[in-house]
């Protein structure tokens, strides 16, 4: 049996930033700037050049300021699908959340939104 290549990626952006207070009194954490751009594009860099093709992003806190941050849902190129959480759900709650919106059998991988990182994402998808 072949595996599907990675299409998909779930970012965790629903957190709600409690430890950066007060900058994220108005913001969510993956949202806030660090080198002049939100902290989850990141993220998102690491996942393209990984070769994932859609993110799908849960949000709770301040969940409105994900559409002014990514207007057309799309981050160079490459859609956004915003899933909100009006109950926090954690992690695993977060992923049965947007079970309606993964394909059967394909690989999914998760990514913390609020860090930054240059983990070799793609020696990982390679090796697992």
């Amino acid at each position: 049996m072949s595996v599907s290549p990675l299409k998909t990626a779930f970012v965790l952006g629903a957190g709600l930033g409690t430890r950066l207070r007060p900058l994220t009194l108005d913001w969510p954490k993956p949202l806030l700037r660090v080198g002049g751009k939100p902290v989850i594009t990141y993220a998102f860099e690491q996942l393209v050049a990984a070769g994932v093709e859609r993110l799908i992003v849960n949000t709770h806190h301040q969940a409105e300021r994900y559409e002014e941050v990514f207007p057309n849902l799309v981050w160079k190129g490459v859609p956004i699908v915003l899933r909100h959480e009006p109950d926090l759900l954690e992690t695993g709650g977060g992923i049965k959340n947007i079970e309606d919106l993964l394909t059967p059998g394909e690989p999914l991988l998760i990514y913390n939104g609020d860090i930054v990182s240059t983990l070799p994402l793609s020696k990982l998808i390679e090796h697992h």
